[in-house]
């Protein structure tokens, strides 16, 4: 079994953030970058999955020199190769771009499974997969807890709110996992040497084929026309308890309609 999983780097969300003028664009340059958390859920179950059907994982992210973190990750979990895609004309890509360049590197890796987290903690969309989907003419099985498969068919869990839904899907299949998915690993020592002897592919938009007028600024149908800095926090009010605290509690609660 073949599985791709799709990794990007984003800022670290414990840190302050900020959008640049005039595009309103996230600040990345300078700014401490990780791996989107849901990406880590993502990639343990390409790894599980990929494990218990004598498969192999190839991790793809898109984005500048730097974004190449994600996949060294996702090769030192253990992840057998790695695709970078990276040109200057991505710069300012939105959804619709990324979904583009994501499906043609899909269809180039012919993969059985796409797995990817249900959302990134930069933008926070989660419609990147189901774009991805729809550009392949694929089916999507979203927000699921637990991968699993029979042959050709992928079955998957997810827990909703009426109960708990299995569903399954003939493969080629996209996937998109929550943050219940089986706890991420750890790299131990030997993994990330071992990681230093994988390869990495390093792709352009030509050798997927795509033109630059497809991507980047000009391309894209979203835009961000105006942003204003996040109101600081005001000081918090201390109740002193003399025995009365509970009912200054549920007052509090009544006054602002909590309750």
């Amino acid at each position: 079994m073949k599985v791709v999983v799709l990794v990007k780097c984003v800022p670290d969300s414990q840190l302050a953030r900020s959008l640049v003028a005039p595009k309103w664009n996230m600040k990345r340059c300078d700014v401490s970058e990780i791996v989107s958390e849901l990406d880590e859920y993502a990639l343990e179950e390409a790894l599980r999955l990929a494990e218990t059907h004598s498969g192999s994982v190839t991790a793809v992210t898109v984005g500048p020199a730097r974004a190449v973190k994600a996949v060294e990750t996702a090769l030192q979990r253990g992840a057998e190769s790695g695709v970078h895609i990276m040109d200057d004309a991505l710069a300012g890509s939105d959804v619709v771009a990324t979904a583009v360049v994501l499906s043609a590197a899909v269809r180039r890796l012919c993969p059985d499974v796409v797995i990817a987290g249900m959302a990134s903690t930069d933008s926070g969309t989660s419609l990147v997969p189901s774009m991805i989907a729809e550009m392949l003419g694929w089916p999507l099985l979203g927000c699921v807890d637990e991968v699993l498969t029979d042959g050709s068919v992928l079955r998957v869990r997810r827990e909703r709110d009426h109960g708990l839904e299995v569903l399954e899907a003939s493969m080629p299949v996209i996937v998109t996992v929550t943050d219940r998915a089986s706890e991420p690993r750890f790299p131990s020592f030997r993994t990330i040497l071992a990681a230093k002897r994988k390869t990495i592919h390093s792709w352009s938009l030509s050798d997927l084929g795509i033109c630059s007028s497809e991507v980047g600024w000009d391309a894209a149908r979203t835009s961000v026309e105006s942003a204003v800095e996040r109101p600081s926090r005001g000081a918090g009010h201390i109740e002193k308890d003399e025995g009365h605290g509970g009912i200054r509690l549920a007052e509090f609660l009544l006054e602002r309609n909590l309750l």
